[in-house]
């Protein structure tokens, strides 16, 4: 069976976004990014989308799923004030992501932090959560809807992508879990456009890896069709 490969963006980058949704369309495939419900006023010089892009990406047949409501540490929080921050960032991706339901979405944890004690509590309210680790998910991960992603960072994240894929060639996940952030320079851990083409080149040129689209990770942790 092969090993399936998805992979996350993260932080609401409006330029790196739109580039990243139009590479993954020249594929035929489609790209999950993690959005923050209410970005810090100091993220403004970045660049940031809006909802209104956000609802154009969706409509091509992208994904974007919550990353918290403020992008603060959740193992910073109390059990209560980690509850506010999932119930205030659904509220806030209800009302301006268009047909948004967290039923079919992952809650996706700032930092790739988790606060375990309240993690089968968001399991009530999402399909499943992403947080940090190898990025090598096995059948156990996917049974307890907690899957793993790794990154790297600050600098560029292009040659430790191509080590991670060698690694999953190695080990043979059922999933292989990688988080990314910007392109060609923006945002923490960046990578060039160019190498993310040819990390998506060589997974589908691969007879060991499935590239999969947003949509099929739910499947994969709920077993609904």
């Amino acid at each position: 069976m092969k090993t399936k490969v998805c992979f996350t963006f993260d932080d609401n980058f409006k330029e790196s976004f739109s580039r990243i949704a139009e590479l993954y369309e020249s594929f035929g495939i489609r790209a999950l990014f993690a959005c923050v419900g209410r970005p810090p006023s100091d993220w403004e010089p970045i660049g940031l989308g809006d909802w209104k892009i956000w609802n154009e990406l969706v409509a091509r047949g992208h994904a974007v799923e919550p990353h918290g409501l403020d992008h603060s540490n959740f193992s910073e929080k109390t059990e209560d004030q980690a509850r506010e921050d999932v119930l205030e960032c659904i509220k806030i991706y209800r009302s301006e992501l268009e047909g948004f339901d967290p039923n079919r979405s992952f809650w996706h944890y700032p930092f790739n932090t988790d606060l375990p004690s309240v993690n089968p509590w968001i399991l009530e309210h999402f399909a499943g959560i992403r947080t940090g680790g190898t990025g090598m998910n096995t059948e156990s991960d996917l049974n307890s809807r907690i899957l793993r992603v790794t990154t790297f960072g600050p600098g560029d994240c292009g040659s430790h992508l191509r080590e991670t894929i060698d690694q999953a060639e190695r080990i043979k996940p059922k999933l292989l879990f990688y988080c990314m952030h910007g392109v060609d320079g923006q945002g923490w851990g960046p990578i060039k456009l160019t190498d993310l083409s040819e990390a998506i080149k060589r997974i589908k040129g691969s007879e060991q890896f499935e590239m999969i689209n947003p949509a099929d990770l739910i499947p994969l942790v709920l077993r609904v069709g």
